[in-house]
């Protein structure tokens, strides 16, 4: 079963993706709905309280939650009491407890020298540790 929370604040669009969700998915999903960021927002923090929760009475000593970003711009889908929340607001907001990007090619232009292209990763690296209230941790991939 997968809970699903749909957010608009036009009930015919919940309605309507409600509709092809049911349809597709029928018994598999159970869906939940939200007309404003801010609803929204604290059904997310319930859920992941929720979660967290789950974790520990399933014997775990708890859950740590990344949130994997690229860049500091307002969420476009976030929308708390009539104003746009930029990644780094989200991160309390939510209770996530670290941070990390999945690749500079997503925030940093790759049409340029590579030495640049690093020097822009180490910029964004410092921001991301400087402006964030929880741990960054650098993403690397090899290959």
């Amino acid at each position: 079963m997968y809970n699903i929370l749909l957010t608009d604040d036009e009930q015919i669009v919940i309605d309507t993706l409600s509709f092809i969700i049911q349809k597709e998915f029928d018994d598999k999903v159970c869906i939940f709905s939200a007309y404003s960021g801010s609803e929204a927002v604290q059904e997310t923090i319930d859920a992941l309280d929720w979660f967290r929760a789950e974790v520990v009475k399933a014997g775990h000593p708890g859950l740590e939650l990344q949130l994997t970003g690229g860049g500091e711009r307002p969420r476009q889908n976030i929308d708390v009491d009539g104003r746009l929340v930029y990644t780094k607001e989200v991160v309390p907001l939510l209770g996530f407890d670290s941070v990390t990007n999945y690749q500079f090619a997503h925030f940093i232009y790759m049409a340029q020298d590579y030495g640049e292209i690093l020097k822009r990763a180490a910029d964004e690296y410092a921001r991301m540790d400087r402006d964030y209230t929880v741990p960054y941790y650098p993403h690397v991939t090899i290959g």
